[in-house]
């Protein structure tokens, strides 16, 4: 688990360190003129490839323990191809701006959750 964490963190601090010198607002092709760093975008794209398995299946498992008589490879096929067709259609700058718009909404609910449910509590100090 804390070799998970490290990595992850020396990812976001190379990224970090990247977008801070970057030359241009093209991100990909800064990278790319960088030594290796077309090498190290094929590498970062295979470490990624066995997530999108895992989701996948992990979709399907969550599916079959709802409905357990459809077919593992028939669900599979399925979700992968949704998923693939997504992911070939949708333009990726306004992905971003969906995924900001949802964590603003994700954040505005957890305040008012926190504000709501501090209202019904009692005053008494707990230990």
């Amino acid at each position: 688990m804390s070799g998970f964490a490290v990595a992850n963190v020396l990812f976001y601090t190379l990224g970090i360190m990247l977008i801070l010198v970057l030359p241009t607002s093209d991100l990909i092709g800064s990278i790319m003129t960088v030594a290796f760093g077309t090498a190290g975008l094929a590498f970062l794209l295979g470490d990624e490839t066995d997530n999108a398995f895992a989701d996948v299946y992990s979709g399907v498992i969550s599916i079959k323990n709802v409905l357990p008589t459809l077919s593992t490879r028939a669900l599979v096929t399925a979700i992968g191809g949704v998923c693939l067709s997504i992911a070939l259609t949708v333009d990726l700058a306004s992905f971003q701006g969906f995924l900001y718009l949802r964590s603003f909404e994700v954040l505005t609910e957890r305040r008012t959750a926190t504000r709501s449910s501090s209202s019904f509590t009692d005053s008494r100090p707990r230990c």
